[in-house]
């Protein structure tokens, strides 16, 4: 299965900065952004990062890579 173009786009442009979760946040945001044929996502990005925060604290309580879980949580709806 190959990504959109646009997915493509997106992913080349976030693929080499140092903040992995920061990095995570904005090509979530911009993945989600609007666009003509779904409208606005904002809601979904938003669904997103507090999904992330919640993780973090599960990460914490329970020993487990932080920022793995983090940014799995924050791609679990890319492909909305």
């Amino acid at each position: 299965m190959s990504l959109s173009e646009r997915a493509l786009e997106i992913l080349d442009r976030y693929n080499k900065t140092e903040d992995v979760i920061e990095t995570t946040k904005k090509f979530v945001y911009e993945m989600l952004g609007p666009t003509p044929d779904r409208g606005d996502m904002l809601y979904r990005y938003e669904h997103s990062i507090r999904v992330a925060e919640n993780g973090r604290m599960i990460a914490i309580a329970e020993n487990l890579p932080v920022t793995d879980t983090v940014v799995a949580c924050l791609l679990h709806d890319v492909g909305y």
